[in-house]
């Protein structure tokens, strides 16, 4: 049975289980985890969603341009999923070190548009 990992948290994983419950991202196989953790090592933080909707949206707006964009929640998954009381947010959004400026123009008129 061959395992997969968490390449933010490192956590690992039943072959069944797809994402990781804690970060949320895309689990790898041992053998492409090094690779992984460089890729979102390079990655930064573009924007805190409110909530899991906000995210998608925003990380779907994102991949429209173009841009790889991830999800990283910070709900505390041993507590069935309720927020860290002094975060305030729902999680993070992630975008390349190469992708930020753009990103960062893409989410500014993405979040004006939707506020009306």
């Amino acid at each position: 049975m061959s395992y997969l990992y968490c390449p933010v948290c490192l956590g690992e994983y039943e072959p069944q289980v797809k994402r990781c419950k804690e970060c949320n991202v895309d689990l790898v196989p041992k053998d492409k985890l090094i690779v992984e953790m460089e890729e979102v090592s390079e990655r930064l933080c573009l924007y805190r969603a409110k909530n899991e909707i906000e995210a998608i949206s925003i990380v779907s707006a994102l991949e429209e341009e173009g841009i790889d964009a991830k999800m990283a929640s910070k709900q505390v998954p041993m507590y069935d999923g309720i927020f860290q009381p002094d975060l305030g947010y729902w999680g993070d959004i992630l975008v390349g070190k190469k992708d930020f400026e753009k990103s960062k123009k893409i989410i500014e008129e993405y979040l004006k548009d939707m506020q009306g």
